[in-house]
Parts: C-alpha cells; structure tokens; sequence
C-alpha cells in the first residue's frame, strides 16, 4: 500500500507532466496553424485556390491554444498579475505575500470552476446536437472538440490555482523558470 504522501507525490508529479504536455501541444498546435495559414496565403496568390476552412479552423485554434497552455502559463508565474506589487510584497512582507498568495489561488479556482461548470452544458450540448462552424458543402468543423479542450484547460488550470495556494508559503522566488518548485 503506497503511503498518502508518496500517493500526492505521485499525483503531482502526473499532473505537473500533464501541465507540460498539454503546453507543448499548444505549442505545436501554433506551429500547425502558422503552415495552415501561409500554406492558405500561397494557394490563394500563386494558384487562386485558398484553402477551404481556414478562417474557422484558426480562430477555433486560437481558443484551444490558450486553454492548453493556460495551466502552464500560471505554474511558470506567467499569468496576469502586477510584478511590481508582487516584488515589493515579497520585500517587505513576506507573511502578507503568502496570505494574498493564497486568497489569490482559492478565488482564482472558485472562478475556474464556477466557468466550467457554467461551460460544461454548451459542451454537452455540442455534442448531442453535433454543432459545427462553416458552410455546409464546402467545410465543417465540429465544435465540441474544442469545448472539450476549453474543459479540460479550465479544469487543469483550476487545480493548478489550488497548487498556488497550497505551495504558497514557497514564493515565486523559490521557482525555476519552468515554475517548479526548488
């Protein structure tokens, strides 16, 4: 029988490679559009045939890019907040630092689980109904898949708010660049 701290050990170390897997998807993915679009740009100058679908595949992207790479965007201290209150706070009081720290990851999982739960039945939805984007006869593309990615960004993303607020009292200035804690 595994210990509970081996077991959250291990817990967290899956969802830490889960957090990195899903950022180089992301990353990749960008990569894929960037072909898409220039691959679209070159057939509609040198052979006027643009690519069908591509307005719709890149803003569906979009958002699947971001809700990918939203859970590794906070790990890594990346995501929105003033730096300059943040530096002075750490400063000159640490204590008040870890409180807002955590106060700042408990409200931020509240709200990402408040909007999947608000996002769940637009997925459910998608899917029974087999919603799609585009122009029947020349391209569709279903929209749940990328629901379901919204999903899972919002569900990773609010573990890792919880992650902030249990590792807390560790700061930032006890991260490396990859937001791992030292």
């Amino acid at each position: 029988m595994l210990h509970p701290f081996k077991l959250l050990h291990l817990l967290r170390s899956a969802f830490d490679r889960l957090v990195g897997a899903m950022n180089q998807i992301g990353t990749l993915w960008i990569l894929v559009v960037m072909v898409l679009i220039n691959t679209d740009i070159l057939g509609r100058n040198l052979m006027n045939r643009p690519v069908q679908g591509v307005n719709e595949i890149v803003s569906m992207s979009i958002v699947g890019i971001v809700f990918m790479q939203l859970g590794h965007t906070l790990r890594s201290g990346r995501f929105i907040r003033s730096d300059g209150l943040v530096d002075v706070l750490i400063a000159r009081n640490p204590v008040l630092f870890q409180i807002l720290e955590r106060i700042y990851g408990i409200i931020g999982f509240i709200i990402m689980a408040t909007i999947f739960y608000f996002s769940l039945p637009h997925f459910l939805d998608a899917w029974k109904h087999n919603l799609f984007v585009g122009n029947v006869g020349q391209f569709t593309f279903p929209t749940w898949p990328i629901k379901l990615i919204l999903l899972i960004g919002l569900a990773v993303l609010a573990i890792q708010f919880l992650l902030t607020a249990i590792d807390a009292p560790r700061g930032p200035a006890n991260r490396d660049q990859q937001g791992e804690a030292s």
